[in-house]
């Protein structure tokens, strides 16, 4: 695994959302999630299986839409952010969450239509946050599963933690072509900060934890879908 740097569409993707300060600022609780506590008085290990909080994205063809979704992940509530950038020929893309037997997170691209997608828990709604003050010391890693994935992805973790104003990264791109599911790990000690002055993540104390997934293709076109985002051992 790679460790990415912070790119250009993270920037994008979260611009018009509240800064670091601005969250630690407006600490609040976490909502309960009714799943079962972890040791240690850890959150429990499945952040979002996305069987609830459902939402379908308006089909966009340019620019960004973000929306709050309330169900049983980590904080209670999760904030989406879909944006598209630079598409030529202006077909539509859509990203949608759909619970049930198959609950799903999927994005459907159009044809180069390059496609971010920015998953936050630790915000209230858009600009508003609600710090999460998650202890994740109990686990080693964030673990994202993948049911399928027509071309590369950069996927980037990212957490804001108590012991900095700056926040902290893990990234990877993938293959192109993995239809039969995956998995991809991001291990607690690959996250970075682009500045080495700051300390150590304070596993402790998580404030806000981003899942950001974009293309990585010269076709820009991508279609994927996860089923569940989770903390592991």
């Amino acid at each position: 695994m790679n460790t990415m740097k912070k790119l250009a569409a993270i920037s994008l993707v979260t611009a018009a959302l509240a800064a670091p300060a601005d969250l630690t600022a407006s600490a609040r609780p976490a909502r309960a999630t009714g799943l079962p506590a972890a040791a240690k008085g850890c959150v429990p290990a499945m952040i979002d299986n996305f069987m609830t909080g459902a939402y379908r994205s308006p089909d966009l063809t340019t620019g960004s839409v973000t929306n709050t979704e309330s169900g049983a992940m980590l904080g209670g509530r999760r904030t989406t952010r879909f944006q598209v950038a630079g598409n030529p020929f202006g077909f539509p893309s859509t990203a949608v969450v759909a619970p049930g037997d198959k609950s799903l997170l999927a994005v459907s691209s159009g044809y180069k239509g390059p496609t971010a997608l920015a998953v936050f828990y630790g915000l209230r709604s858009e600009a508003h946050p609600e710090v999460l003050r998650a202890d994740l010391s109990c686990f080693k890693r964030f673990e994202v599963n993948f049911v399928a994935n027509d071309l590369p992805l950069n996927i980037n973790v990212e957490v804001k933690s108590a012991s900095s104003p700056t926040v902290y990264q893990c990234g990877v791109n993938t293959e192109a072509g993995q239809t039969n599911g995956f998995r991809l790990e991001f291990p607690f000690d690959c996250f970075v900060t682009n500045d080495p002055a700051h300390p150590p993540v304070d596993w402790t104390r998580i404030d806000r934890v981003l899942l950001l997934i974009q293309s990585a293709s010269a076709m820009a076109a991508n279609d994927y879908a996860i089923n569940f985002f989770r903390l592991a051992s």
